[in-house]
């Protein structure tokens, strides 16, 4: 089915898209705490002994594809997640083994800013939330390899993981680039956008994955993988409600089959998982599945979200149609089911 840019649903999801991205002044301001926070770790790392090489701000913010925080139930919306990455010459134990610098850090966030929470360490990084601000980072400790590009990350389990700030967000950025010069109205950070926060609304009233401290939750990361293929398999159609419903069945395939998700920005071969249910590769790592840990991403899980993605393919296509029949009240009534209240109170011009 074919519609225009003209037609009500494409215009309801482009006005929420521009609602649920981040006031441009917010964001402003949330780049310069960002970068002041950034510097204080630094400042008090380097205090200590430790020598940063390089400080740089990853995650969401840089990559453009945030969200706006937004109260939801019980639960919140995130909204921009930051890490604070700091790259360090080599730090070595007693035995000879990288240190795992992640309560190092959390030492450096409590003596820089003492009056802000410090949630429990997560695997790579220490949390620091600033309440009254309404932000969140997560400072995550990394060591220079032999390789420019790359960085070595020593999780608190003792793991050693390859990575790359700076290539990580180039991989979005180069989608989000082409989305720009070679395609219509739909943009690419808009589209993870608008799943990310369809993921928020899944997870509300899911008995697997949920959107409390503590769930099982779907990482935006594996969000970002995801949209990148499909769109480097599908890209756009020229409206959204048209490009949700080819994305949402592109992803429910292959979810159900458990398709591998493989990229080749950064890599031309990788070896299967023959004990993973089902690969995401990290498009910097090939050795990191996205998806590779079987307690919690077992068959239910991935089950799970390839109910949601099929059901997103219905609603979709059942709002075409309605639409197409003159019936917008339900077919607005189907996104709402989709994206939640939110996109009934903020879609109107």
């Amino acid at each position: 089915m074919q519609i225009t840019t003209h037609n009500s649903l494409h215009r309801w999801t482009r006005n929420f898209v521009e609602w649920i991205a981040p006031e441009p002044d917010d964001e402003s301001a949330t780049w310069d705490h960002a970068q002041k926070v950034l510097e204080n770790i630094k400042n008090k790392a380097e205090e200590n002994g430790l020598v940063v090489v390089d400080a740089v701000i990853s995650g969401s913010l840089p990559k453009g594809t945030g969200l706006r925080r937004h109260l939801k139930g019980n639960s919140s919306v995130e909204g921009q997640d930051i890490d604070l990455s700091f790259i360090l010459e080599k730090e070595k134990d007693l035995l000879g083994n990288l240190k795992c610098l992640v309560p190092d850090f959390q030492s450096f966030a409590k003596l820089c800013y003492p009056d802000s929470e410090h949630p429990p360490l997560t695997k790579s990084s220490a949390p620091l939330k600033f309440i009254g601000k309404k932000l969140h980072y997560d400072l995550v400790p990394l060591f220079k390899s032999g390789n420019n590009d790359h960085q070595i990350l020593v999780r608190t389990n003792g793991d050693e993981w390859k990575t790359s700030v700076l290539k990580h967000i180039e991989f979005t950025h180069s989608r989000v680039a082409t989305s720009k010069d070679e395609w219509g109205i739909v943009k690419f950070s808009d589209m993870v956008r608008l799943f990310k926060w369809w993921r928020y609304e899944m997870q509300e009233s899911s008995g697997v994955f949920g959107n409390e401290k503590g769930d099982h939750s779907i990482p935006s990361f594996l969000i970002d993988l995801l949209c990148a293929k499909a769109f480097d398999e599908c890209g756009v159609k020229s409206t959204y409600p048209e490009t949700l419903a080819m994305w949402f069945a592109y992803l429910e395939n292959l979810a159900h089959n458990r398709d591998a998700v493989v990229f080749k920005d950064n890599y031309k071969t990788w070896e299967k998982d023959l004990n993973a249910n089902w690969i995401v590769l990290d498009p910097v790592d090939k050795n990191n599945n996205v998806v590779g840990n079987y307690t919690k991403w077992n068959n239910r899980s991935i089950d799970e979200l390839a109910k949601w993605l099929a059901d997103g393919r219905d609603h979709v296509n059942r709002a075409l149609r309605l639409a197409d029949n003159g019936d917008e009240s339900k077919a607005k009534a189907e996104f709402i089911k989709l994206f939640g209240s939110a996109y009934k109170n903020h879609t109107e011009d």
